[in-house]
């Protein structure tokens, strides 16, 4: 990390030809080093992965101790994973210093960094603990569901299809990064719900179908939008894009497990005014 403050954003070019480009730590393996980007979205994700690594490096007692124990829970419920899910143990490692790492972007000096290493070296391992823990309650729970979805050979296939659905979207390859220890802690709600769900089949409702139609329609749009964002020159809008797959999630919550209650308010309403917000180019915060 560099003595003095690495700038936000710096202009590059000669004369009346000026670029404005972002400057971030960059993951270089063993290492790290600094890279301009043209996008500031780009430039923030890869400067939190470049922090994540010097970090990593610089506690390297505390990062072995933290893989250890990692590596005997993964050892010991292998199998109740999804089969498709990638390195177990290093997405429980980087998923505990990405927690206790919050506000990467203004970590751009070596006096920041050292009290944010300060605070890793601290956190850590204990996080490890209680990342374990959790991790143990909701694959558990997964499995429950996934063998009561095989028993309700009676229940309608629309409902069966939905279910397996979510839980391919909650238990990506990558779930433990890709969500984060923050989000995680919800999901036993999220799991809750289903399980209330999947109490009332065969006999579901005309509700159940109408909202599950909903959810899928909200769904396609998403993944359009994505797609979209993933072929565009700029990541401006990724956060805005989590924030309403989570969203739809709450609205599971809400429409199918009422008594759980939801984290944030949400209605069709919301959620329609957030993809319209993308799709119209609005950088406003959805409310």
């Amino acid at each position: 990390m560099p003595e003095t403050e690495l700038p936000q954003s710096i202009e590059v070019g000669e004369g009346n030809i000026k670029l404005l480009r972002y400057p971030s730590l960059v993951d270089a393996g063993a290492s790290v080093s600094v890279k301009l980007f043209a996008d500031e979205e780009i430039a923030r994700e890869v400067h939190a992965g470049g922090v994540l690594k010097l970090a990593m490096l610089s506690s390297v007692q505390q990062r072995n101790m933290l893989r250890k124990h990692c590596d005997r829970f993964v050892r010991q419920n292998a199998l109740k994973f999804p089969v498709n899910t990638g390195d177990l143990v290093e997405q429980c490692v980087e998923a505990c210093y990405a927690y206790v790492l919050t506000n990467t972007h203004t970590i751009r000096d070596r006096q920041s960094f050292e009290r944010a290493a300060a605070e890793v070296k601290s956190q850590v391992v204990g996080l490890g603990d209680r990342l374990i823990s959790l991790l143990e309650r909701i694959i558990v729970v997964r499995l429950t569901i996934k063998n009561r979805l095989s028993a309700l050979s009676s229940a309608p296939e629309y409902l069966l299809s939905d279910v397996n659905s979510q839980l391919d979207r909650l238990f990506t390859p990558r779930f433990i990064v890709e969500t984060g220890i923050e989000r995680l802690g919800e999901f036993p709600r999220y799991l809750s719900a289903i399980e209330l769900r999947l109490a009332k089949a065969p006999f579901m409702g005309p509700k159940d179908k109408s909202d599950s139609e909903l959810l899928a329609n909200y769904s396609v749009q998403l993944e359009k939008l994505k797609n979209e964002l993933a072929a565009g020159p700029t990541m401006s809008s990724a956060p805005r894009l989590a924030e309403i797959r989570w969203m739809l999630e709450e609205f599971r919550v809400s429409a199918f497990a009422q008594s759980l209650k939801t984290k944030i308010p949400v209605s069709p309403t919301r959620i329609e005014k957030a993809l319209s917000a993308i799709k119209g180019g609005s950088k406003g915060i959805i409310h």
